[in-house]
């Protein structure tokens, strides 16, 4: 079985990073990650061990973990996505509330 090649056609503004001996699938879950239109995404890392690819770092939210862990679960080789992202609201980015008001608890009869 041979590890299928990538070939990246076009540049990618993603700052993930992965560890200088990288794989293809390490490459592709990255450029996947790049290419996904969340920014936060930029400060994850991933690793491919066997068949495992181990994900790192912190997000704002259980939402955006999901997310990234479906994105890289798609790679070409990955048969297992370890997922050790920190959830923490607090992580220096911010996420677009919609209507600009702060979420209040409503008590419902």
């Amino acid at each position: 079985m041979t590890n299928p090649s990538f070939e990246i056609s076009e540049p990618t503004t993603s700052t993930a990073r992965h560890s200088t001996g990288s794989t293809g699938a390490e490459i592709e879950a990255i450029h996947r990650l790049g290419r996904s239109g969340y920014s936060a995404f930029n400060d994850l890392s991933c690793e491919v061990v066997g068949a495992d690819l181990w994900l790192r770092g912190r997000l704002p939210t259980y939402y955006l973990k999901q997310m990234a862990q479906a994105i890289v679960a798609q790679v070409e080789g990955v048969r297992r996505v370890i997922n050790h992202i920190e959830v923490a609201p607090n992580s220096g980015r911010s996420i677009p509330s919609g209507g600009g008001e702060p979420l209040r608890l409503v008590n419902q009869p």
